[in-house]
């Protein structure tokens, strides 16, 4: 009987703390969804709106007077990952969802492209370049994205290496490559894109 008593009494204590855990979930679930429908104006408002044409972006590392975005405030709700980010601006259409372009806080200036729903939830995000970046001794990086009114995406990067320890300037020494990939944003927001295809131009 009093093995029985003890099951019991381990069985109430436990259901109790699963019940304070879900208790506590929830709150935090609540918060979260309040905090996200009052912050996401604001963090929008950081997004220029973008033309409504097929955008031409040539990327070679990101402009430092863009708005930047603040990992110690509710940014992080709609970028989790947004430390030193700088917002470049959002696709016109927002009938669906919520299309940003934001470079990320590195040196290399990554372009991102990150879709929220109506309600700043994230849906997807990735880069829209091969992510390539930037130059160095040897190598350098130039990249270009279109986006057309229909969410298509054609990414073209240009990679250009050299031997810098030859001695031999980079004009005479040098290897270019064209890397494309081609993609789109679904009717759910989710980014797809093909492989990369490489392609020598010299």
């Amino acid at each position: 009987m009093k093995s029985i008593k003890i099951v019991l009494l381990i069985f109430i204590f436990f259901s109790s703390c699963n019940n304070q855990n879900s208790a506590r979930k929830s709150e935090v679930i609540n918060e979260d969804a309040g905090r996200r429908k009052d912050g996401l104006a604001p963090f929008l408002s950081k997004f220029k709106i973008l033309p409504n044409e097929v955008l031409k972006l040539n990327f070679d590392g990101y402009d430092t007077s863009l708005t930047k975005l603040d990992a110690g405030s509710d940014d992080t709700l709609f970028i989790p990952n947004c430390a030193m980010g700088l917002a470049y601006g959002m696709l016109a259409d927002t009938s669906k969802f919520y299309a940003l372009l934001w470079y990320a806080g590195v040196e290399d200036g990554a372009l991102e492209l990150t879709i929220l729903d109506k309600n700043g939830n994230p849906i997807d995000e990735r880069q829209p370049t091969t992510g390539l970046y930037g130059s160095d001794c040897g190598y350098y990086w130039f990249g270009k994205v279109f986006i057309r009114k229909d969410m298509t995406i054609l990414s073209r990067d240009s990679i250009v290496t050299f031997n810098c320890d030859s001695g031999v300037p980079p004009e005479t020494f040098w290897k270019h490559e064209l890397d494309s990939m081609d993609g789109s944003i679904n009717q759910y927001g989710k980014i797809i894109f093909g492989k990369v295809r490489q392609t020598k131009l010299d």
